[in-house]
């Protein structure tokens, strides 16, 4: 129960962080393009 409570927060932080990371991608793209 613990092992899948650790790994599900893992998870959570894993995926948190990857979408911060793409959204900072698009949006410092977007600003370059514009340039």
């Amino acid at each position: 129960m613990a092992r899948t409570y650790v790994s599900t927060i893992k998870y959570i932080l894993v995926v948190s962080t990857f979408f911060s990371y793409s959204s900072f991608d698009l949006k410092s793209y977007a600003i370059t393009s514009t340039i």
